[in-house]
């Protein structure tokens, strides 16, 4: 990522500067193995092509302003030269550039906009069903971006988690739950099974806090905007909420108000449907809980142990991505005190909701 600052000076001389983020392709070779940078890095400027304006015309077309969670996005391009739609190491989107800031106090503006997230291409999915299929549908398909790893590391990684569970007395008596569980749910993410109506709609499939950008002011929430659409697939909006909730929201506020966060995202979900004249009755809450409940077992029960690397590393140990390995997944480094206790909160939690 490359910030860019662009001076542009019209016909009578004024000058403006706008600031773009360059999203270029990564050099290391690992990298673009394991993330299949070929095929999820077209599918991310399609993205920014095809899909959200398809979804913005559809909000507009139903009088509706709610859509305000994607950047500007600028331009891009797949490769130079007499193919530019080839992919090549050139290749690169620009989008508007926006500053980090995630704070807790944001968490339900977040929820309310992945609400709507998931609602909106849901409701075009019903209205207008052509539509869907040829402007969205292509561009959200599943890329197993885990599968080139290998087995071995996987289990390497998973043994792992459940080494550093056993240090908390409380995770002990969980710990086959954790392999057993981690195990199934990579299972599902290398075999998956097909999306389950009626919820299945696009989904991030990677929202944590940093592909959630929040903007503040004088301590308040006053825009959202999320990133980072690589991984988009048609499936359950759960798996979206329960890994945003459980990796990047603060452990007390995941134990005390884990119910109320589910409902509050719940009631903006259908809260859109209904803007949208979708029939809310198969979308109860109750519905729902049972979706968490399946989804769960699936994808989510693996991404939410085996983010937490990544997302908890302590600064002086994250090497340049054009510097990693496959060794550097299996590789225990400095293990912070944070990623334990979310670790142990995770596990304590699923066990909590007999999701163990």
């Amino acid at each position: 990522m490359l910030a860019l600052d662009v001076k542009i000076q019209n016909e009578k001389g004024l000058e403006d500067t706008m600031h773009i983020v360059a999203k270029a392709v990564p050099r290391n070779e690992f990298i673009q193995k394991m993330f299949k940078t070929p095929l999820t890095f077209k599918k991310e400027l399609e993205f920014y092509r095809t899909v959200v304006p398809t979804l913005r015309e559809f909000q507009k077309d139903h009088a509706l302003d709610v859509m305000d969670f994607f950047p500007e996005f600028y331009g891009g391009r797949l490769g130079q030269g007499l193919n530019p739609d080839l992919f090549d190491n050139d290749a690169v989107i620009l989008l508007e550039n926006l500053k980090l800031c995630f704070d807790l106090d944001g968490a339900k503006f977040i929820l309310k906009s992945l609400a709507a997230f998931h609602a909106i291409p849901l409701a075009l999915k019903f209205k207008k069903p052509e539509v869907f299929k040829k402007s969205v549908l292509p561009f959200i398909n599943n890329v197993k971006a885990f599968d080139s790893l290998g087995k071995e590391i996987v289990y390497t990684v998973i043994d792992g988690i459940v080494k550093l569970a056993e240090e908390n007395k409380k995770c002990v008596p969980l710990l086959s739950g954790i392999k057993s569980g981690m195990e199934r749910s990579y299972y599902f993410t290398q075999n998956p099974s097909p999306p389950r109506e009626p919820f299945a709609t696009l989904i991030h499939c990677d929202l944590w806090v940093n592909n959630t950008m929040v903007k503040m002011d004088e301590n308040k929430v006053i825009g959202n905007k999320f990133v980072d659409f690589q991984l988009t697939e048609y499936g359950s909006p759960a798996r979206d909420l329960i890994f945003f909730v459980f990796d990047s929201i603060q452990n007390n506020v995941v134990v005390n108000y884990f119910d109320d966060l589910v409902e509050f995202y719940h009631q903006n979900f259908t809260d859109i449907l209904c803007k949208f004249n979708i029939d809310i009755g198969p979308f109860s809450l109750k519905n729902f809980r049972e979706e968490i409940d399946i989804t769960i077992n699936e994808h989510v029960f693996f991404q939410c142990f085996i983010m937490l690397k990544p997302i908890f590393a302590e600064d002086d140990s994250i090497k340049e991505i054009d510097n990693m390995s496959e060794d550097d997944m299996t590789d225990d480094g400095v293990i912070s005190q944070k990623f334990r206790e979310k670790l142990w909160m995770i596990t304590t939690e699923f066990a909590n909701r007999h999701w163990l």
